[in-house]
This record gives structure tokens, sequence and C-alpha cells, in this order.
């Protein structure tokens, strides 16, 4: 085997230089020939490289060609799930409405079908299905679409129409159609964190925030991570009246609860299957906080009914629903979105100025920061 494999080539006859030799060492004499001319020229190219490179766009990673893309639908804190349920079905068919319009446009070749499939996910987010996609946590105000279409080229040029028929034609609510990230998952692109304890001056700064980026050519769909304020209702025991009445505070919370979302008495077997039966007020009979006050609650240890009007008031006011927390201190981050064709960078640097000098005038006790797209580049 050796003999066979190792043993030298039959020799052949001396090649001159090919023509991609001869022209590397034509340009080496004359480099070396005009040595001052070409050093002068080399600094001249590595000036303008320098000063070209200032005008290159900055991006944290590219967006890559996918089959996949998603559309986030976020309702209000105490939105139901029916309500959170008709949302996702009005984007569905504006989906597959759009689609079927861009597969038709002659501008993107021949009619064809464009979309694969459209997958809904209510009440929370679906499973796993890409590694820079983090499942959102099961809440009755969310929904998600999952969008595939049978050409990955036609992804990218098909969102912004998907973006500006959702934000166009749904009301009450707050839809996003966004493309796979390629790199570290980064949420919204574009986000300032302020960081504190009192809601009520998170909440103003995160106002000013929101004010600047409105005023910034290239910002859309503003908005923060707390929500909107929640409508709340709170029933409040008077201690004295209950005491006097021979009432508890258990008695009012078992007698409210059981008008309002009901108690199972019982439970009726048909079958194999076993069926609850749930006491409540009629739906008339509980429509309003009055009827409510109505009420009469009975003490568990006594034979006495008193109304609820003499033993409990309801407060009323807005609660913030969901607030989040970073390094243990309360934060509120207000993020928006580029618009088509420009970069969250661009719309960052405009702003950043107006960022810096609200930073400077905030109260002792608050820090504001840059997250998003510039926190995980640097």
């Amino acid at each position: 085997l050796g003999y066979f494999i190792l043993r030298a080539p039959a020799a052949a006859a001396p090649r001159g230089p090919n023509a991609f030799v001869r022209a590397y060492r034509s340009l080496v004499g004359f480099c070396i020939d005009h040595r001052f001319i070409v050093l002068v020229a080399s600094f001249g190219l590595l000036i303008a490289a320098f000063s070209g490179a200032r005008s290159l766009r900055v991006a944290f990673f590219p967006e890559d060609l996918s089959y996949l893309s998603y559309v986030d639908v976020w309702l209000p804190e105490d939105a139901p799930l029916a309500a959170t349920r008709e949302k996702a079905r009005e984007a569905d068919e504006i989906v597959r409405q759009i689609a079927e319009e861009y597969g038709r446009d002659p501008a993107h070749g021949p009619p064809r079908q464009v979309l694969e499939s459209v997958t809904t996910f209510v009440g929370g987010g679906g499973p796993r299905f890409w590694f820079s996609v983090s499942p959102e946590l099961q809440q009755l105000n969310y929904a998600q679409l999952v969008i595939q279409v049978k050409d990955k080229h036609d992804t990218a040029p098909l969102l912004p129409r998907l973006q500006h028929a959702l934000s166009s034609r749904i009301a009450g609510a707050r839809l996003d159609a966004r493309p796979l990230e390629t790199g570290k998952p980064v949420g919204v692109p574009i986000a300032v964190r302020i960081a504190g304890e009192d809601k009520a001056e998170l909440r103003r700064q995160a106002e000013r925030v929101k004010a600047l980026f409105r005023a910034t050519p290239g910002a859309d769909r503003i908005r923060d991570d707390w929500g909107s304020d929640s409508f709340t209702v709170t029933l409040r025991v008077d201690p004295d009246r209950a005491n006097l009445a021979g009432i508890t505070n258990l008695d009012v919370a078992r007698s409210s609860a059981s008008a309002m979302s009901g108690r199972t008495v019982s439970s009726l077997r048909e079958g194999h299957r076993q069926i609850p039966i749930v006491a409540r007020l009629r739906s008339s009979e509980r429509a309003q906080l009055s009827d409510i006050q109505n009420l009469y609650v009975a003490s568990q240890h006594a034979a006495q009914k008193v109304p609820l009007r003499q033993v409990a008031r309801f407060d009323h006011s807005l609660e913030t629903s969901k607030i989040r927390r970073r390094d243990q201190f309360r934060a509120i981050t207000v993020a928006c979105f580029p618009v088509a064709g420009v970069l969250p960078s661009e719309v960052l640097k405009a702003v950043t100025p107006r960022i810096e000098e609200l930073a400077r005038s905030l109260p002792p006790g608050y820090a504001l920061s840059i997250a998003g797209e510039q926190e995980a580049r640097s």
C-alpha cells in the first residue's frame, strides 16, 4: 500500500507563471518603484474608510430570514378571557386577509398562497418555539398568534403590512407583529427604565419619558410595562357595627362571595360525570353595586340577618394591577418600536440628549437607565 499510495508523481514539464501571478508581480513592482505615492494613497484610503464608518447604521443583530413570526395581543389588565379570545379571533382574520392580499399583489410575483398556518394561543403564550422568544405567563388579557409562511423571503415585507392593518382596525387592544430575534432576546428594542419606590412618582416620570418618545420622529407604539390602572371596588367592614350586629368578617366574605361568584351546594351526577350545582344571585340582581349593598349577611352563630350596607361600605379607586421590580426596587420601563425602515439605534440617538436631561432632573432616590437593545449591546 505504501508503494502505490506514497510513490512520487511522474515528472511534469515546468510551467511558467499564470496571468494572476504576472499581474501581481507587476503591481508589487509598481508599488515599490512609487513607494511614496502608494503610502500617501494608503493613508488617504484609511481616513476615507474611518470617515465613512460614521455613517453606518448600527444594529444589535440583523434580522434573519425565517418562516415564523408572531403577533402579541395585549388587552387591559382587567379584561376577561372572552374579550381576549374575541380580539385574537379578529387578529386571525386580519392576518389571513392581509396575507391573501399580499399574495395577489403583482409587485411580489405571480399570485400564490403565502400562509402556511396561523396558530392562536389565548390566555398565555404558546410553547417555546424559538430560543429567543420567552413565553408569557398565563394571564387572561394576553394572546399570541404564531404565523408561518411558505416562503421565508415573504416574512420581512409582510410584517409592516400586518402591523399597520392590526393597529388601524382593532381598537381596545395593543398588537405587535414581530419577527424572530436572531441573537440574545431583547424584547422591545427601545426602552428606558426608571427605578424608585413611590408608584405615583414613577408613573409621573414615565409619562415624561413617553412625551419625549412621542416628540421623536421614528418612534411608534409607545407603552410601559405596568399597564393602565384598573378600576377596583374594595369592601370595607366597619368592625364596631359588625360586632353590634353579631357579624364577623368571615360572614361578610362568605355572603358577598356566594352572591357574586356563587357557592357550590351540591352536584348532579350524569352518567360518569358530576356537574356542580352553584347557587348565586340572578344576573339582574347583581348587575349594579347598589344591588349588592342590599344583600343580607347571615351570621354563622346566630339566626339574625342584616343588610350589607349597615356593616360595610364600598370604596372605589384606580389601582396598578402589575408592579415590576428590578434588583429589589420598583422599576417601570417605557418602551417603543421604530417605524418600518428605521433602526432602534437611530431613534435612541435622537432622543438620548433629552433623556439625559430628564435623568438629571429626577428626584433623589430615583434612577434612570437605558434598557432594550442598547443595554444588550453594552
